[in-house]
């Protein structure tokens, strides 16, 4: 699971960060994780212009208060390091804390999904609409647009609703961060 990708990822996308902020207090533990909300499409359809990837970002605390209204901004890197032996030992003690803010945070990101997808859906029918209007209306005056033009371009929307309506989040990073 998501302990998974922190204990034993080399690919960047779990970090442990030591980090200043003027509203938080020293010694804190944060949870800081980063979602992608994407549907899977075949190619041809292009679904990217009406859904593209979005990246949800949760930041919760060790008593599980949602404080992802701090931005990433306000943020200070302090050039401190931790060694891999006291790093793993603090994911350890700290285990059910953190597979509770990363849970939080995956339900938080399943909240927003029902709201994109519903965006997402409506820019696309709102384009297809047009579309079929101008490719009817160009058929009553051009006999070289075939119906079958039309039926195709039907078809498209209709997997395209489907494809969008499938949109789902997953877990792209983790990040555990213990202010200073």
């Amino acid at each position: 699971g998501a302990m998974d990708i922190i204990l034993n990822s080399e690919h960047g996308n779990a970090a442990l960060s030591i980090l200043r902020h003027p509203d938080l207090d020293p010694g804190q533990l944060l949870i800081e994780c980063f979602h992608v909300v994407e549907c899977s499409a075949p190619g041809r359809l292009h679904i990217s212009r009406f859904f593209p990837p979005v990246l949800i970002r949760s930041l919760f605390d060790a008593d599980g208060n949602d404080v992802s209204h701090l931005p990433l901004e306000g943020f200070e890197t302090v050039p401190r390091r931790f060694d891999r032996e006291h790093a793993l030992d603090l994911l350890r003690t700290q285990r059910k804390l953190i597979e509770h803010g990363i849970r939080l945070a995956d339900q938080a990101a399943q909240r927003r999904v029902s709201g994109l997808i519903e965006a997402g859906v409506s820019r696309m029918l709102g384009a297809m609409t047009v579309e079929l209007k101008r490719l009817a209306a160009l058929r009553k005056v051009n006999p070289n647009v075939r119906q079958e033009e039309l039926d195709q371009l039907k078809a498209n929307a209709l997997e395209m609703h489907q494809c969008i309506q499938a949109g789902q989040h997953r877990l792209d990073a983790v990040r555990i961060i213990v202010t200073t």
